[in-house]
Order: C-alpha cells, then structure tokens, then sequence
C-alpha cells in the first residue's frame, strides 16, 4: 500500500516523499540557508558556512485514496491520508489518518 502511495505522490508532487507518523499534527524541520565561505580546505574546495533555524509545518490537505481491482473495477479497499507539501524543502510528507 505505501508503494503505491509513493508513487502517486512523486507523480503528483515531483519531489521527495517522506512518511511521518499518525500522532504528528504540527511537526518542525530545519533550514539552512548558506551565508558565506568559513575557509577553504587545500585551496580549491570551499567549507560554507550556515544559518541554522526551525520551522514549523501544519498545513495538511486531507484526500481519500480508493484501490480498485483491475478486472472488475470494483473499490477493494479506501484509505485516507494527509498531505503536506513544502514548497521551501521541495519535500512533501504524508501520514494516514
């Protein structure tokens, strides 16, 4: 079941897919975002530094998934999940609800 719930978010959504926990409502993630060079390491690769802060994610949209048998197009069975997208991280997380 978590198989096809992956694919059809990553044909949908086009990013990563991550599955999270029933209990999680409000969940935080954390960002980085590249403010400059610290120093260089053998004068060619650069080590970058960061900004480091957390965010807060809860804005879930609810859909209601239906399997149906191929040959007789009958619903063999019907979950619900919640589906929330981060357009910043380019990830998108889902749980059952």
């Amino acid at each position: 079941m978590d198989e096809e719930i992956y694919e059809l978010l990553a044909n949908t959504y086009g990013c990563k897919i991550k599955k999270l926990g029933t209990h999680k409502d409000v969940f935080s993630v954390e960002r980085k975002k590249r403010i400059g060079i610290k120093k260089k390491v053998l004068g060619i690769f650069p080590v970058y530094e960061y900004e480091v802060w957390q965010d807060t994610l809860s804005n879930w949209t609810y859909r209601n998934l239906n399997m149906r048998n191929n040959f007789t197009g009958k619903v063999v069975y019907s979950v619900s999940i919640a589906i929330c997208y981060d357009r910043y991280g380019n990830t998108c997380y889902w749980r059952y609800v």
